[in-house]
């Protein structure tokens, strides 16, 4: 399979123990992961230790009057230079380490 230049796009509210398993296993896909595209809502409710744990995450935080579900996903995609964004949501944790070979798979096969 062609390797494209492939970004992660999370809208984060709040983001708990939960969320570090997430860029956990987004790190961990074997096919290759460009940035993690985080846009964090309430600034003060992020752990800075995951930018330095998972070098992929770029996180932009917004204040929560700022947040709307199109507006702020569009943001997050033109700060993207990649071929393939991948928009996931927090609470999605990826079962394996497939999951975004999979997804691209599916885009580029046919």
């Amino acid at each position: 399979m062609n390797i494209l230049k492939t970004d992660v796009i999370i809208p984060a509210y709040r983001p708990g123990e939960e969320f570090d398993k997430l860029l956990e296993r987004l790190s961990a896909q074997k096919y290759p992961v460009n940035r993690i595209l985080v846009m964090n809502t309430e600034e003060k409710f992020w752990k800075k230790s995951w930018e330095q744990e998972y070098p992929l995450v770029e996180v932009h935080h917004l204040k929560k009057e700022e947040f709307d579900h199109g507006a702020t996903r569009r943001r997050a995609a033109e700060l993207s230079d990649a071929e393939i964004l991948v928009f996931m949501t927090q609470d999605a944790i990826p079962a394996d380490r497939e999951l975004i070979g999979n997804l691209v798979r599916a885009l580029t096969e046919n």
